[in-house]
């Protein structure tokens, strides 16, 4: 159940509770005739062939063909691929097919390349000239993009074509972690491929044990898995994509020739299998296998004794220990002394970053060869919760010439990256042609026919991942983005907004992200792609619907009416904590399913949230700003909004102080002065139990209130003190209650104190009574940006999946301002033994003791703690992977939940209640309160109070399908304590919810899915608590 604990008197709020191809005009005269351009009035726009050829001139006629007749060379894929468009005759159109290399036919001006080509149509015939058999099938691809059927036959327009990848090898690396793509995932993948023109295919899941990542990198494939591979490698070479196995030994090696030997024994195993590409993986390990000279030792012996004794077998690839960043000792040694015929992949400047051209040069340098490009997008394995499914940018054009190959890292979902492997194609293919906006444009044009529209909105607004280690972001909802920021900065000021264009542009967005998953479901013809994205389908469904109920709920205010106001006010509320729910029980299932298929423990789905940048904290800020009326109207007395309250003139991205964004800032660019205040005016005078202020840019910021002084006051003119002058980026204050509207923190020094005097204020958080967040808590280089997440059981620190470096005398941990109940934490940092480390606890968040660390990295806490923290106690660096790192929290007999999303006026906030004959409890933040107004989803429940004698007292119960409650607190005895709800016994799974039904189709394909149409869990929807007037 969502609660929305709504307090009133001093009123509370909280929730809780084919493709369309160019083609010229056809005559009716008889085959193989030309004909004018321009003949077909009214023919659809043309669409470019992708990728986009070097070279094409079109004559401005056209070709009727009934009947192809195939003369000169033979190439199977070739023929296939002309056969799945053209009829074969003996009479038909001459096709003439060469293949230049190992001829002696002339190359003409068909470049030396693979892949390289020429196309010519006329009336009198076709040519089709591949330098070699990969070329003359690309070339056979083009004439299939260019042709289109008739009643006639099959008409191309005459043209001619000579075209070359920029890029030798061009393609996809499947390197993630979590599920595999499975069988029929890659299939598909390898005729996309073939299709548009990529010839790599590089096969590094991290979940086959037997590729890698375990001891049994050296066992055979069992035979089922084996069978696979062999029809996969077939399927590869129909679509002309070298698939390359890769092995990833580094985890388990021993330098020596018993392993030089399983590895040449293992990499005979897949020739048998019909593998002629291979390549070894060494990343993200740590010790022994990480030594360079080892490495260089392995790869060469394995050059020397299997890649060069098969004249079929490409060159070898490898991808290093040491994948990004700029050159190093071991980059030295592996470009000095590893073959040079042997690739070697580079991710960039970081683990996951853009491809920048001066950076590939250095790196090149070092390597002493062209790097082989593994780009880190469209993968989302490290923020699971999204999709990337915007345009492909990062690349640079001009860094194609300084590469051996580009091979992209997709998402675990094979048919959903192809919106981006479509991109990566083309740009590889023709970078100085490559315009990714109307690449990826076309590409959903192309992918999806019959819903375009739909997915063009659905791709709109999935492209970012928002916070993570990497800190890698995208754009998203670009074109619509100035309109929101025009509509919330209107709502802001408190002008009138409804009516106006971009407040009607708006709502019609929100209801096209509304309506766009119905139209994908029915009309993408593509179950596949519909199955893999199910769960953000539904959560986008849900996102517009409540973007729609904030917009009207808007209308409904500005005309006066209150309880239209409220219905949608309500109805959007209920959207979003039902969001917030599924998106927490779809993930457990998620997890089940990847641990069940990979028999490894999979925990790393923990949310599903769709268009996080722009559009979803648009809705949270418009019920944001509706709450102020529609509360005031239920409790009948005035209610606050918080707003941000400072003494600087610089306004410019202000509400970012209090988005709850841990990577937004509001940046004051003015000197700051002795004096200068930044805070927070609550609306109404509150009791102030707890502040929480994060400030600069970042932990090393000194763009920040350097020294300062926290206070209080009721009117803005009078000020208290709360706490003792403080310094630091962060402040914490913690009390039993002085009343006040406005809360600052004014700078008592200018700049740093000692140091530099002219500096700017950034504030990434300012919150008043609402639980401060747990944040990572390092003074190691390399895990500054690790992201923490915060559950109802649990505290941890997101999974990274590279190896780093712990310093010496360095530490890694949480710190939690507002305290927890932990009962034990659990650390997996993937090192042999945890002989190195010690475990310290601090209770109030200053002094620090150590608590014992059991050898399998778990210790038993026991107590409310403020910070954790593992120490690296050894005099050497630690090669650490952040696997887990995590707090469970104490089950308390009864629960007891904090109140700040429950009394912070905001029903995009929710009090999240497991209803069950447990009782979950509510501190009351107004003792004298004679009433109290219960804002929630709808379902049953039985609402309790406790007085001044510690008794709970029943007050009535909550009515299935109403969603406003008013309760008498006459029978309490005075002062409250707090608020109680309980759930009928059995209530508390699988109970009937007539508002989910409205937030969007249950019943898909997607395999996890854990019940049925309109069954949910009870522990979502949306709720409030006012105690009202004594």
């Amino acid at each position: 159940m969502n609660l929305i604990l709504f307090q009133s008197m001093m009123a509370a709020a909280a929730l809780g509770a084919g493709l369309a191809l160019p083609v010229s005009a056809q005559s009716s005269s008889p085959a193989f005739s030309a004909s004018p351009e321009g003949s077909r009035a009214g023919k659809t726009a043309k669409m470019p062939v992708y990728p986009i050829p070097q070279k094409m001139t079109r004559s401005g006629g056209s070709v009727t063909v009934p009947a192809l007749k195939l003369l000169g060379a033979r190439d199977e894929p070739t023929v296939n691929a002309l056969k799945s468009m053209f009829s074969l005759a003996p009479n038909g159109l001459p096709v003439q097919m060469t293949i230049i290399k190992g001829s002696k036919k002339p190359a003409g001006n068909v470049p030396r390349k693979a892949g390289a080509y020429s196309l010519s149509v006329t009336p009198q015939g076709i040519r089709m000239t591949g330098y070699d058999d990969e070329g003359l099938f690309y070339a056979a691809q083009t004439l299939l993009q260019l042709a289109e059927k008739t009643s006639s036959g099959v008409t191309v327009p005459e043209v001619e074509v000579l075209d070359w990848p920029d890029v030798p090898f061009r393609g996809t690396i499947e390197g993630f972690y979590g599920l595999p793509w499975g069988q029929e995932g890659r299939i598909s993948q390898f005729k996309f491929y073939g299709k548009y023109k990529m010839n790599t295919y590089i096969y590094g899941p991290k979940d086959d044990v037997f590729h890698g990542f375990s001891k049994r990198w050296r066992e055979p494939y069992p035979a089922d898995m084996a069978k696979d591979l062999k029809e996969l490698v077939k399927v590869a070479k129909q679509n002309k994509v070298n698939f390359v196995w890769a092995v990833h030994p580094g985890a388990d090696i021993h330098w020596g020739e018993a392993d030089r030997k399983a590895a040449v024994k293992k990499f005979e195993m897949m020739y048998d299998l019909g593998f002629r590409s291979f390549a070894v993986f060494f990343d993200d390990i740590g010790g022994e296998g990480a030594k360079p000279e080892g490495q260089v030792e392995f790869l060469n012996y394995l050059n020397k004794e299997f890649i060069h004794k098969k004249p079929d077998v490409t060159p070898l690839i490898v991808c290093p220990t040491a994948y990004s960043g700029g050159g190093s000792r071991y980059h030295e040694v592996m470009g000095e002394y590893l073959d040079k015929d042997i690739g070697i992949m580079w991710t960039g400047s970081s683990i996951v970053s853009d491809i920048r051209t001066p950076a590939l040069k250095g790196i090149n340098k070092y390597l002493k060869r062209p790097a082989f490009i593994w780009w880190n997008f469209p993968v989302t394995d490290y923020v699971r919760h999204a999709l990337f499914l915007g345009r492909t940018y990062g690349v640079d054009a001009d860094a194609m010439p300084f590469m051996q190959g580009f091979a992209s890292n997709p998402m675990d979902k094979p048919e959903a990256s192809k919106i981006s492997l479509f991109s990566v194609a083309n740009m590889t293919w023709n970078a100085k042609a490559y315009d990714s906006d109307r690449t990826w444009k076309d590409s959903i044009r192309i992918l999806f026919p019959g819903c375009s529209s739909a997915m063009q909105t659905f791709a709109d607004h999935n492209s970012d991942g928002g916070p993570s280690g990497h800190n890698y972001r995208k754009e998203e909802s670009v074109e619509i983005a100035p309109v929101v920021e025009q509509v919330l900065e209107l709502c802001r000021r408190g002008a009138r907004v409804s009516g106006s264009k971009a407040f009607d542009r708006l709502k019609a967005e929100f209801a096209k992200i509304a309506q766009a998953p119905a139209a994908i479901r029915a009309k993408s013809n593509n179950p596949a792609f519909v199955a893999e994205v199910e769960p953000w389908l539904i959560q986008f469904e849900s996102l517009g619907k409540a973007g729609v109920n904030s917009m009207r709920m808007i209308e409904a205010t500005e005309v006066g009416n209150a309880a239209g106001a409220l219905n949608h006010a309500m109805e959007a509320a209920c959207l979003l904590a039902e969001m917030q729910r599924y998106s927490r029980e779809i993930s457990k299932a998620i997890n089940k399913h990847v641990t069940e298929v990979t028999k490894k423990n999979s925990p790393w789905q923990t949310a599903v949230k769709p268009s996080e940048l722009v559009m979803a904290p648009a809705v949270r800020e418009l019920l944001d700003m509706g709450s102020t009326p529609v509360l005031s109207r239920v409790s009948g007395q005035a209610v606050g909004r918080v707003k941000p309250y400072v003494s600087t003139k610089s306004k410019i991205g202000i509400e970012k102080m209090l988005d709850d964004d841990p990577e937004s800032f509001y940046y004051c660019k003015e000197v700051q002065k002795k004096g200068d205040f930044f805070g927070v005016d609550l609306g109404v005078p509150r009791e102030i139990r707890t502040v929480s202020i994060v400030m600069g840019r970042n932990d090393s910021d000194t763009d920040a209130v350097n020294r300062g002084q926290l206070e209080v006051s009721l009117d803005g003119q009078s000020w208290s003190p709360l706490m003792p002058e403080s310094s630091g980026l962060r402040v914490e204050y913690r009390g039993n209650g002085k009343k006040g509207r406005f809360v600052r923190y004014r700078a008592t020094a200018q700049g740093v104190p000692g140091g530099k005097p002219d500096v700017w204020t950034a504030i990434r958080d300012f919150k008043v009574n609402a639980p401060a967040a747990p944040s990572v808590l390092t003074d190691a280089p390399a895990f500054r940006n690790a992201v923490v997440e915060a559950g109802d059981r649990d505290i941890s620190l997101k999974r990274i999946m590279e190896v780093h470096p712990l310093p010496p005398k360095k530490s890694l941990g949480l710190q939690i301002p507002a305290g927890a109940s932990v009962e034990s934490a659990s650390v997996n940092l993937k090192t042999p033994d945890m002989k190195w480390a010690k475990l310290f606890i601090s209770m109030d968040g200053k002094s620090w003791a150590e608590v014992p660390l059991k050898e399998d990295g778990s210790a038993d806490i026991g107590g409310v703690i403020k910070g954790i923290r593992l120490l690296n106690a050894s005099y050497s660096p630690q090669e650490v992977t952040l696997e887990e790192f995590r707090l469970n929290l104490a089950n308390k007999g009864g629960k007891s939940a904090d109140s700040g999303a429950a009394g912070d006026f905001n029903l995009a906030t929710f009090l999240q209640v497991e209803l069950s004959p447990e009782r979950a409890e509510i501190p009351c933040d107004f003792p004298r309160a004679g009433s109290v107004i219960v804002l929630s989803d709808g379902k049953e429940a039985s609402v309790l109070a406790c007085g001044a004698d510690g008794r709970w007292v029943p007050v009535g119960n909550l009515a299935k399908g109403r969603k406003v409650n008013t309760f008498s607190l006459k029978s309490v005895k005075k002062p409250v304590k707090a608020l109680g709800l309980t759930g009928k016994k059995g209530s508390s799974v699988n109970d009937e919810s007539p508002e989910l039904g409205k937030t969007g189709q249950r019943d898909q394909p997607f395999p996890v899915v854990p019940s049925g149409p309109d069954k949910r869990t009870v522990g979502a929807g949306c709720g409030k608590v006012s105690p009202h007037g004594a």
